[in-house]
């Protein structure tokens, strides 16, 4: 388990676990040419089903959330959603 500059765990207070999380496991699927493009096309979609159920535990396990960790993990969603195109 890792911990924060204040001494709590990551899940506790790095909102940027979560949206790693959310972003790598996407990203892998689409990057990594184990199967055909649409067989991985569908596996990123049932993925993306799944990030309100990981916004709930975000919500959830950030009891002690550090405002420096906040603004990088809203940069990165942010970013995530440029390349996705949902955001311009």
């Amino acid at each position: 388990m890792q911990t924060s500059l204040r001494g709590h765990a990551a899940e506790e207070s790095d909102p940027q676990v979560y949206v790693n999380e959310v972003a790598n496991s996407i990203f892998s699927i689409l990057k990594k040419p184990y199967a055909a493009d649409r067989i991985r096309a569908n596996a990123a979609a049932k993925r993306l089903a799944q990030v309100p159920a990981m916004l709930q535990l975000a919500r959830a396990n950030l009891t002690h959330p550090v405002k420096l960790y906040a603004k990088l993990a809203i940069e990165a969603a942010r970013g995530a959603m440029i390349c996705t195109g949902r955001v311009s």
